[in-house]
């Protein structure tokens, strides 16, 4: 973003404001009265009273030209959301679209269309070949969990045998020590 730009706002720096339009205006529009009342003829001439008109039209333009500006200002703003709005709905949309292929897609490889046999009710037989793969992971890593819940548990009874040995050892020591004072 440029430097001092801020969301939503639009810099008039080079714009006059209506205030100081009104006082440009209303003093050209004195200046004109004032020679009107000077001049002998009260209504002026055609040019004074055209300049008069073209002042007036003027600020009905500038006033106009802000409202424009401030309703245009608006209306971008309004597109701007709603385009944000309709973006974020398509996000979300296709996260949660994209979560749901993702979950079809792993079933439709689990059982996909490679039958061998109707008559067989063999569950490997109704999977597709990355369906039997999967499968056959799973159940690997199932059989290493229960091997290695098996060796940890041999290993902890073996550490046990040897901690209570060394501590019935450290006993008979103490025990031949007391027995030999």
């Amino acid at each position: 973003m440029l430097e001092g730009w801020h969301f939503g706002e639009i810099d008039d720096t080079n714009h006059l404001t209506e205030s100081e339009v009104k006082k440009a205006f209303s003093m050209v529009i004195r200046k004109e009265q004032d020679a009107m009342r000077k001049d002998e003829t009260y209504g002026g001439n055609r040019n004074q009273k055209k300049l008069v008109m073209d002042i007036q039209a003027q600020e009905r333009i500038s006033k106009g030209e802000k409202a424009r500006r401030k309703k245009e200002q608006t209306q971008k703003m309004n597109d701007i959301e709603t385009t944000n709005r309709f973006g974020l709905f398509c996000l979300t949309f296709m996260y949660f679209r994209t979560f749901s292929r993702v979950k079809s897609e792993r079933m439709a490889l689990l059982k996909d269309v490679t039958v061998t046999s109707p008559t067989r009710n063999d569950e490997m037989a109704l999977l597709s070949a990355e369906g039997r793969k999967m499968l056959l992971e799973e159940q690997n890593f199932i059989a290493r969990q229960e091997a290695y819940k098996k060796a940890m548990s041999r290993a902890a009874a073996g550490e046990k045998r040897i901690y209570d040995k060394e501590k019935r050892v450290q006993e008979k020591k103490v025990s031949a020590v007391i027995i030999f004072f």
